[in-house]
């Protein structure tokens, strides 16, 4: 997947398609497809600090943005 994210103001927008040919062949509808996503930055700025909360939930360093 090839993935890109823009800011637009508060909001992003992130872009991506899929190349990998395993992936294309069981979803033919994706071949030269581009996916977007709009949201706003304070939301996805919470998912990835939850994102990391979870991911270091079982490591000894601490979490820090």
């Amino acid at each position: 997947m090839t993935a890109l994210l823009f800011r637009d103001g508060d909001e992003l927008v992130l872009t991506f398609q899929f190349w990998r040919e395993e992936h294309l062949l069981k979803h033919p509808g994706h071949v030269a497809a581009v996916f977007v996503v709009e949201i706003q930055a304070r939301e996805f700025a919470g998912i990835l600090e939850d994102l990391v909360a979870i991911l270091g939930r079982d490591q000894a360093l601490p979490v820090t943005m």
